[in-house]
């Protein structure tokens, strides 16, 4: 079973020819978990006959009703939202998939934002050879606040894809970051919010259980409680890359919870 973001492939909001969001769910969701400093945004039951619920916003601001960074459509000719999903990427048993949208707008206040966060997609690829820098030019168009680093790999931590990451101004005339990965996810603990998400589901006897969870460090960690049984689950090895196993002696449910960072395999690099 895959993380309940998967669901949506892509979030776009776009002017034209102008995009002025577009990423896919588990991007959207792991930008929206740090900047808001939440725990999590899913409620999952991964039972028969019952409801999973995952949300993800377009944060225009830097908070709710932030009053000088929105989104205001008046600035634009024709704003158009589109969401590409599919259900049975979460899950092939998957019979129900609902889509809800919401919009947080200003009522009977009146303001003058001066612009809006804008969150893209800067580039894609695919890893080469190892120990090999790979070499990306950052757009100069707008300022940057944040930027994220989705190193992804089924069953797979980012710190065992990425080795060192550097950011270099002018040919080296200024570096504001070089150092291992590993080292700035421990320093960064002391900043993010850490990830806690509960989930009902089951744990199966005589082969694991397969899900999975947002949080992909690899100091992850899943404990959970079987319902009305005898049986104790435990895990068939460590949680990679946000993929759990699970196995009970026979067949059971069960209430657990996971908690770690990196959500949907995404590093955070603030910058204001």
């Amino acid at each position: 079973l895959a993380a309940l973001a998967v669901g949506i492939s892509k979030i776009e909001l776009v002017n034209g020819s102008d995009v002025l969001h577009s990423l896919n769910g588990r991007e959207n969701q792991a930008v929206c978990l740090y900047d808001r400093r939440v725990a999590t945004m899913n409620h999952g039951e991964l039972i028969s006959g019952a409801d999973a619920y995952c949300t993800m916003g377009i944060d225009f601001g830097r908070f709710l009703f932030d009053p000088e960074l929105a989104f205001d459509p008046k600035q634009f000719r024709n704003p158009q939202l589109k969401i590409t999903h599919d259900s049975t990427l979460v899950g092939a048993n998957c019979s129900t998939h609902g889509l809800e949208i919401f919009a947080h707008c200003f009522d009977e206040r009146a303001i003058s934002p001066i612009g809006f966060l804008m969150s893209k997609e800067h580039k894609s690829y695919t890893l080469g050879a190892a120990a090999a820098y790979e070499y990306t030019d950052l757009p100069t168009d707008y300022p940057i606040r944040q930027m994220l680093v989705r190193a992804h790999l089924t069953t797979v931590g980012p710190k065992n894809i990425i080795d060192t990451v550097k950011l270099s101004e002018d040919n080296d005339k200024r570096i504001p970051i070089d150092c291992g990965l590993e080292a700035y996810i421990r320093r960064m603990k002391g900043e993010w919010q850490i990830l806690e998400e509960g989930c009902s589901d089951y744990a199966h006897g005589g082969g694991a259980y397969d899900k999975f969870v947002t949080p992909t460090d690899h100091m992850s960690v899943w404990s959970g409680m079987p319902v009305g049984g005898a049986n104790t689950p435990f895990m068939t090895d460590f949680v990679k890359g946000g993929f759990v196993q699970r196995e009970c002696a026979a067949s059971s449910m069960v209430v657990g919870i996971v908690h770690g960072y990196l959500p949907h395999h995404c590093i955070q690099f603030p910058f204001g």
